[in-house]
């Protein structure tokens, strides 16, 4: 068994890890990869929150809603290479230990060609059907969401392999490093929509190259003498059956995403749509300031624990909701509280309207932290179905739910309410797959030490 009394006080066994869990904590502080991650993590918010004042004290909401209309219109774009991240991040340890680095690599680069010709057909095709998108646009758009779909292929690359310090720069350029650009653009007179994303489309092709010269690196040096025999074995056939789940969820997504910006600019206007997507994006990056370190120090440890059998599996899995859970239930006591003054501090005087909808906003972005934490049980196991069924049934009332919906007062706050409903329903789907996983690894035999031993992917970490 993964652990010989597991299941003694429920399936998860919050009580007897309640108190562990919290000396883990205390083992993390003093843990070199865990500081490493959680410095970056706090810089990563901070930045955040500082590049946000900036872009949102000089931006105008109508021309910074337009953009993230525009932006909505780029992940579109970067859709195809969207099941890349959790493949990477979950078979690159496999891949390391069985020499083909190289191969899928390889098929990543090939992946990442296609996406560009594919992005530069959907844009041309954008006028034909009728999506509203200026001429002056399209190439930027192009650019964005191509070079987007590359950097997020290449980024899990150095997480995969523990290297905590480049996995954390990376983190760092890709999220608040990009509103302090933005709102240096504008700064400098690239105000307009269309301007704005010139500017992001220059940095999304600069995280791209960063990311791949960073694969590349982690590349095995030689070609092993099993490789072809690795992939005919049917390896290529696990990763594509594995991805095309996230590839499928994350279209849901993107449905979401785009009923959310589009729909708020139909009903309201598009400083509706600024103040939502601020409003979501802050209270992301105040959750990811705690739940991302959590699930990036843990994630490789599940994966490596997975992979050899170790016993460590369940314990590992245990901890990691159990404190992710704390900490989301402290961020929604916070955000109930000061949802006034943070949005006096962390916005222009033009986005006061925010205020009104940071509560409903955090609520949701603290119950998809805890489905994500939740989704390392079947992730452990290999199961890419059951947490994108999950994802996919509560994202799809959510779009079901938003464009049904005819709200008599605010149309952000309003959404924000239905996008709170809608992850807390994915929060309770995941705890109920996970509750099944967790009663199977308790049950599942383990590999003697020896052989653990010999399968077990131990990177050097940086």
């Amino acid at each position: 068994m993964y652990e010989s009394d597991a299941g003694k006080n429920g399936i998860f066994g919050w009580g007897r890890w309640m108190i562990p869990c919290f000396r883990t904590v205390e083992r993390l502080a003093r843990n070199r990869e865990a500081r490493i991650v959680l410095t970056f993590s706090v810089a990563n918010a901070l930045a955040a929150l500082a590049g946000n004042r900036l872009l949102t004290e000089w931006a105008a909401p109508r021309e910074l809603g337009t953009f993230y209309m525009y932006m909505n219109l780029a992940l579109w774009l970067a859709l195809p290479g969207a099941g890349a991240y959790t493949l990477v991040f979950r078979f690159w340890p496999l891949a390391k230990r069985e020499g083909a680095s190289r191969a899928v690599a390889l098929v990543l680069a090939k992946g990442i060609a296609a996406e560009f010709v594919i992005a530069a057909i959907v844009v041309a095709g954008m006028r034909a059907v009728g999506v509203p998108v200026p001429v002056r646009a399209m190439i930027p758009l192009w650019i964005t969401g191509a070079a987007q779909a590359a950097a997020q292929a290449a980024a899990p690359v150095a997480a995969a392999e523990r290297r905590r310090i480049t996995a954390g720069l990376m983190a760092f350029a890709s999220t608040p490093s990009r509103y302090f650009v933005l709102a240096a653009g504008v700064a400098a007179g690239l105000s307009s929509a269309e301007a704005l994303l010139w500017v992001q489309a220059g940095y999304s092709a600069a995280l791209a190259v960063v990311g791949w010269m960073v694969l590349r690196s982690a590349v095995d040096a030689t070609r092993h003498s099993t490789l072809d025999a690795v992939f005919d074995s049917g390896l290529t056939r696990q990763v594509m059956s594995y991805s095309l789940p996230y590839l499928l969820s994350a279209a849901l997504a993107q449905v979401c995403t785009s009923a959310e910006r589009w729909g708020l600019a139909r009903i309201g206007s598009p400083s509706s749509t600024a103040m939502f997507v601020l409003a979501v994006g802050i209270a992301t990056a105040g959750t990811n300031a705690v739940a991302a370190p959590l699930l990036s120090y843990y994630q490789p440890l599940i994966t490596q624990a997975a992979t050899a059998q170790d016993s460590r599996l369940l314990s590992l899995l245990r901890k990691l909701v159990t404190i992710t859970g704390v900490a989301m239930a402290g961020a929604i006591v916070v955000a109930l509280v000061f949802s006034e003054f943070a949005t006096q501090l962390l916005f222009g005087s033009r986005y006061a309207a925010v205020a009104g909808v940071l509560p409903s906003a955090v609520i949701g972005a603290t119950a998809f932290a805890m489905g994500q934490a939740l989704a390392m049980f079947p992730y452990a196991a290999r199961d890419a179905i059951g947490p994108n069924v999950a994802l996919g049934v509560s994202q799809v009332a959510y779009a079901v739910a938003l464009s049904q919906y005819r709200p008599a007062g605010d149309a952000a706050s309003a959404f924000a309410r239905v996008y709170a409903g809608a992850y807390v329903g994915y929060a309770v789907l995941m705890a109920m797959l996970a509750a099944r996983w967790a009663r199977t690894f308790a049950l599942a035999p383990q590999g003697s030490e020896a052989d653990m031993k010999r399968r077990l992917v131990m990177p050097r970490p940086e």
